[in-house]
């Protein structure tokens, strides 16, 4: 009986030292591919300026831009001016995960303003670990979706997406990230998608993002309502590391 709870202790303590410091394994990924890539820089934004002020010359490409941009901005009126009531508000998140197996927990505040077919969005994503003596080690990124674009904006469906970048704490480095997101509304109920992928001039992708949410009102009160949030979130970080986060959290919405 001794022996098997020996070997019980020793498993469990092996178990904890190579799954507990997922923040060090991230970082330990970020980097080796920091040492044969490097993060985004105006280098490459000035070559493609550069590129496209000479594609561009042409009048008909400047002909185009300009249809683009006008019929752009007559959704963006009609959406402005719809009916939609969520196509203008404000959005503001909290939620908390855990990894059901794995010691390691995440926190994401997160606000995002809708202006008719325009939108922008800012988080924190926080992840923590809990080495075997009981240190914390800790990952965190602020990433803003500096332009998101309302491509379709129904009362029973949104499709969205955007470009921004992500910003991580323990190395300061800034990656270019896109997103994808939809959204089904059913009454009171939201079911949503969303896809996240950031990007360097080489190497692996700094960071690949999933998630799934359902979301329910709880409370409303004039243009303010409350919602409950239940989401899982996977991530896999420089195509080496994996993380799988499920939680939830309180919403609250202006429009």
């Amino acid at each position: 009986m001794k022996k098997t709870k020996l070997i019980l202790a020793i498993l469990l303590g092996l178990w904890q030292t190579m799954q507990a410091q997922v923040t060090d394994a991230i970082k330990g990924a970020a980097k080796a591919s920091g040492s044969v890539a490097k993060s985004y820089s105006s280098g490459g934004g000035d070559a493609a300026a550069s590129g496209c002020a000479n594609g561009c010359a042409d009048i008909g490409c400047q002909i185009l831009f300009t249809e683009l941009f006008v019929n752009m901005w007559s959704y963006h009126e009609s959406l402005y001016r719809g009916n939609v009531e969520r196509i203008n508000s404000i959005e503001v998140e909290a939620t908390a995960y855990s990894n059901l197996v794995e010691p390691y927990y995440g926190f994401r505040p997160r606000v995002r303003g809708n202006w008719g077919l325009f939108s922008t969005d800012f988080r924190v994503a926080m992840l923590y670990d809990q080495a075997p003596d009981g240190s914390f080690g800790g990952f965190h990124t602020k990433d803003w979706q500096i332009l998101g674009l309302n491509l379709i904006a129904l009362d029973e469906f949104n499709l969205r997406v955007g470009s921004g970048f992500m910003y991580q704490d323990f190395d300061q480095k800034s990656y270019w990230e896109n997103t994808a997101m939809a959204d089904v509304y059913l009454n009171d109920w939201q079911i949503g998608a969303e896809g996240r992928i950031a990007s360097q001039t080489s190497g692996a992708a700094p960071r690949k993002e999933l998630s799934l949410k359902i979301s329910r009102k709880i409370a409303e009160r004039g243009h303010f309502s409350t919602h409950f949030i239940a989401q899982g979130v996977y991530n896999r970080y420089f195509n080496a590391v994996d993380t799988w986060l499920f939680g939830g959290g309180i919403g609250i919405k202006f429009q």
